[in-house]
């Protein structure tokens, strides 16, 4: 019933063919992607979330209440032509910021990260240290040997 309504009045509105039917579909998308990003577990991301899923809802429920005798679907107001003709844009937008994540960028610099509490070496520096350390005392060891010998 959603559907219809909504396609009524975006062909009222001069949208005609399969533009009138991606309107319905378009709202309920909006709907969906909002109630999604609300579930999420990050609360700051919720507050955008319960924009895009208010605007999806007041457009749902304008469309409910316009095709129920409030409007005259022949002759619709202009404002609401407007609104129509910007609801794609409005919710490819919406659609966008809800189906991207916001990512928290590390910083490169050491300066930037805060200061350090220990002075770790990387992994293969390490192995390398251990490799060149073993091989020096063998070879002292091996030295020490020769002089004995002689």
């Amino acid at each position: 019933m959603e559907y219809f309504v909504v396609h009524i009045i975006a062909e009222a509105a001069g949208q005609s063919g399969w533009k009138a039917w991606a309107y319905p579909v378009s709202v309920d998308l909006l709907m969906i992607a909002a109630w999604r990003r609300m579930r999420s577990d990050v609360p700051t991301q919720r507050k955008g979330a319960w924009f895009w899923f208010g605007l999806a809802l007041a457009a749902s429920l304008a469309a409910n209440i316009g095709t129920a005798g409030v409007l005259d679907l022949t002759d619709l107001p202009t404002p609401l032509r407007v609104i129509v003709g910007g609801w794609p844009a409005l919710a490819f937008l919406g659609g966008t910021l809800l189906s991207t994540r916001a990512r928290r960028t590390r910083s490169r610099s050491p300066s930037a990260r805060g200061p350090t509490t220990s002075r770790r070496r990387p992994l293969t520096s390490l192995r390398h240290h251990r490799r060149t350390r073993d091989r020096a005392a063998r070879e002292r060891s091996g030295e020490a040997r020769s002089c004995l010998l002689r």
